[in-house]
């Protein structure tokens, strides 16, 4: 043991770079947020959101309103398939657009006009409020009891009130009881239905027809009509209820205009509250003699002036950023979903000189909408999928396109295999494993084989 000293080179991160990260990785309205209770914090802000009129906003957006109606586009949605980064699972981007009604407040509104004991009553309004968001009752009578504090007997009221209310299938424990429930409600007498939900649902769900037909001693045709019958069902009583926890709003950042020789690229920054320094403090900072009081606000004019150098850079970065990704999926641009190129981050990183961390950062949560919808700048980077064509490559996304359009192809009573796809998949010059064609068969919500073939 011993002391030596020992000269070695760091990075540090100042406070100042922190911040900068932190802003950059913001979206518009967590930065509007922030920048409001920074304005809280530091005295010296002040935050002018009179400044930008709506018709301001209307006039920079003009020429984008103008490029959209040129092409007859009126469809602006979110790409609910999007699977981010270069592993397209690793992050799901949903939008729920329902705004109404909750389920607890449907139920507690038909409530209302029951009449039960304030025990009753009670355990009616504990199982409305512990109703999972699809629908379905977890806790069990004991639990249900004890935790509104009533007998089993009234729990037991309370469950047979709730579940007589619309929806139907509501408060039930299982699938089975919910679609029985249902079809009850509805006064269809099938046997050959009731047969089939109460005792070959699994098996209906592996397409198992002729098994069930045997089972039942019926024809394959009679378990087909009952098939469709419970495609009508709901299993999901909840559905088309408002899920206000899970509600999010999808705000684009960047737009993107195609013109006939280019594309013009609008980001909403001027959206946010302009950071102004008062100058009341700046006359402090010159006529007071107190230096407790000059240090003070020297550091805060510094700090103001340090964030609105912060929101500046975010905006530039992202501009960059969203030029370099449209110079580089022109073709998707053009033409549309199905004609992505491989894109890295590292790309984008090389071509505006700043570190791929800084693209992630510039990318995260941020959202851009063109002609062809709203997506996250996160969809357009693609990983490279090689091909034995000779050097040729394509994307995840051409591959779904493909595997897609060879199932909608097939021949429905004898369905391609995975590996069947794989074989054809080659035969086009894609060259996936049976692995990735199952993992991406079912990102796009298609069965098997097997679920696929019709009888």
């Amino acid at each position: 043991m011993g002391l030596e000293l020992v000269q070695s080179q760091e990075l540090v991160l100042s406070q100042r770079m922190i911040l900068s990260a932190s802003i950059l990785q913001m979206n518009t309205q967590e930065l509007e947020e922030y920048l409001v209770q920074a304005a809280v914090e530091n005295p010296v802000i002040e935050i002018d959101e009179i400044a930008k009129t709506n018709e301001e906003k209307k006039e920079k957006l003009w020429d984008y309103e103008l490029s959209v109606a040129r092409d007859n586009v009126a469809r602006v949605y979110y790409h609910e398939d999007y699977r981010a980064g270069d592993n397209d699972d690793e992050h799901e981007y949903e939008l729920h657009d329902n705004l109404g009604d909750t389920l607890a407040e449907y139920l507690k509104s038909q409530l209302m006009a029951v009449s039960l004991t304030p025990a009753v009553h009670r355990a009616a309004v504990y199982i409305i409020e512990a109703l999972n968001p699809n629908g379905y009752l977890e806790d069990s009578d004991e639990d249900v009891a004890r935790g509104a504090g009533v007998t089993l007997e009234e729990e037991q009221e309370a469950l047979k009130v709730v579940r007589s209310f619309e929806p139907a299938g509501v408060a039930y424990r299982k699938l089975r009881e919910c679609l029985l429930a249902q079809i009850e409600r509805r006064g269809i007498e099938d046997p050959v239905l009731t047969a089939i939900v109460d005792r070959h649902l699994e098996d209906l769900a592996k397409n198992k027809l002729p098994y069930i037909a045997k089972k039942l001693g019926i024809t394959v045709n009679e378990v087909k009509a009952a098939a469709e019958a419970v495609r009508g069902l709901n299993p999901k009583p909840a559905t088309g209820f408002s899920r206000r926890e899970n509600l999010k709003y999808i705000v684009p950042e960047i737009f993107v205009s195609k013109f006939e020789d280019h594309f013009e690229i609008l980001t909403d920054e001027y959206t946010l509250p302009s950071i102004n320094i008062s100058n009341y403090y700046r006359e402090v900072l010159q006529s007071t003699d107190d230096k407790e009081a000059r240090s003070y606000v020297d550091q805060k004019i510094r700090q103001a002036e340090w964030l609105r150098t912060c929101v500046s850079h975010r905006s530039s970065t992202i501009l960059n950023v969203s030029r370099c990704i449209v110079e580089r999926q022109k073709p998707f641009f053009t033409n549309g979903p199905g004609h992505l190129r491989p894109m890295k981050l590292e790309d984008i990183a090389a071509d505006i000189g700043v570190h791929e961390s800084t693209v992630s950062r510039a990318t995260k949560d941020k959202f851009l909408q063109c002609s062809w919808g709203v997506y996250p700048l996160n969809y357009f980077f693609r990983g490279a999928i090689p091909s034995k064509r000779g050097g040729a490559v394509t994307t995840s996304e051409k591959a779904k396109i493909e595997i897609r359009k060879l199932i909608e192809n097939e021949d429905h009573n004898a369905p391609l295999s995975d590996r069947l796809i794989v074989e054809k998949l080659e035969q086009a010059g894609i060259s996936i494993s049976r692995r990735t064609v199952a993992k991406y068969r079912e990102s796009m919500g298609i069965g098997d084989a097997s679920k696929r073939r019709q009888y």
